[in-house]
């Protein structure tokens, strides 16, 4: 970054995008795969408790955009046994179903994984989370989710510092409008 002025070492040093970089080296799309795993078990913790007095009852649809195995989303559909939910990843992420969170947590039958690019398309639902993305973009590039969906109404709250923001559905009148809850 001091050298080039670049941002995003990894795209300087690879060519590409993390996430592009693992599916084309297995080695690293699994360490890569167990550190975002990893990083989800503290994060759900966070993330439970800043919204325990939340209320959720006029939801019934949560889709964590960018989630990974549905680690985040898994824990928060057993915590409210109302909800369903959607994880929208890319289809090398979500293909081996060993890894997936859902049946693990005992919430399968409320949660489901579509294959996807959030730039392109977002499943319908009342709220959105997305946790660890948003800072992987260029501006413009993340205001491409916000305008995907933008035929639905959004509110932006980023979670903390953690990068995990919790999108519900109310207008959103700038993509800058996140902020800290």
């Amino acid at each position: 970054m001091v050298r080039d002025g670049k941002q995003n070492a990894f795209m300087r040093e690879f060519g590409r995008m993390a996430f592009d970089h693992a599916v084309r080296d297995a080695d690293y799309a699994q360490v890569f795969d167990n550190a975002m795993s990893s990083y989800s078990s503290a994060q759900a913790e966070w993330v439970l408790n800043a919204l325990a007095a939340y209320d959720f009852s006029k939801m019934t649809h949560l889709c964590d955009v960018g989630g990974g195995h549905g680690y985040m989303l898994a824990r928060l559909l057993a915590r409210y046994p109302h909800l369903e939910g959607t994880v929208l990843e890319r289809a090398e992420v979500i293909s081996d179903s060993t890894r997936l969170w859902a049946g693990k947590l005992g919430v399968s039958d409320r949660c489901r994984y579509v294959a996807g690019d959030m730039f392109k398309t977002a499943p319908r639902a009342d709220a959105y989370i997305m946790k660890l993305i948003l800072h992987d973009w260029k501006t413009m590039s993340a205001c491409g989710f916000f305008k995907t969906s933008s035929r639905r109404q959004l509110r932006a709250a980023e979670y903390s510092s953690s990068s995990t923001s919790f999108l519900t559905r109310r207008r959103l009148t700038s993509p800058n409008c996140l902020t800290s809850i």
